[in-house]
């Protein structure tokens, strides 16, 4: 019995330490990584890594996350199917594990990013509905954010959006992310001097 547990806690373990290492990837790639195609290849391979991990609500979750990177790299219809994977991933993390704010608020982003119906899953409405849900119950969530206020300046609410985009600017980075928070900061001083 005690061997047993021990080889699925190094298994567990493992699993973890693989994790770690796709996302700090994905960080390097979504971040750093300037040239499109080279940024295309590299997230479709990490799809592939989470694609080969076991499921769980956390590898759900980057999964739809990095589908959506995906989908954004590759753009216009070509797009399209792989949004629909990231929605589909990113609603399974969901239903894995009801408290998963961050895969809530990456599915809001996508919600409210893609194309809507009949040619994709994007809903402005459910994505507002979507960061509001997230904003109460972790007021701190910087995806969610700035992912609302870019949704205030879609609806053309720029005081609304500076607000949003304010509180974001206010996160304490996350450890271990705080080259991608960072990074995300910076771009919203830039859609903040943009308004």
């Amino acid at each position: 019995m005690r061997i047993l547990l021990a080889l699925l806690l190094s298994i567990s373990l493992h699993a973890q330490a693989d994790l770690a290492s796709l996302i700090q990837a994905y960080d390097n790639t979504s971040w750093k990584t300037a040239d499109s195609a080279v940024k295309l290849s590299e997230l479709e391979s990490q799809l592939a890594t989470a694609d080969a991990m076991a499921e769980s609500s956390e590898v759900l979750m980057w999964r739809g996350a990095i589908a959506a990177s995906v989908a954004r790299e590759k753009g216009g219809v070509a797009a399209l199917s792989t949004i629909k994977a990231a929605k589909k991933s990113l609603e399974a993390a969901i239903d894995a594990d009801g408290s998963n704010h961050m895969a809530k608020a990456i599915l809001a982003n996508l919600l409210a990013k893609a194309p809507g119906w009949p040619l994709s899953v994007g809903n402005k409405k459910k994505a507002a509905a979507m960061f509001e849900a997230v904003l109460k119950a972790e007021p701190t969530n910087l995806l969610a954010l700035q992912g609302y206020g870019d949704l205030m300046v879609a609806k053309k609410q720029p005081d609304e959006a500076r607000g949003y985009y304010a509180a974001a600017l206010q996160v304490t980075p996350r450890a271990g992310r705080e080259m991608a928070d960072q990074a995300r900061q910076a771009e919203i001083k830039a859609q903040i001097d943009a308004l």
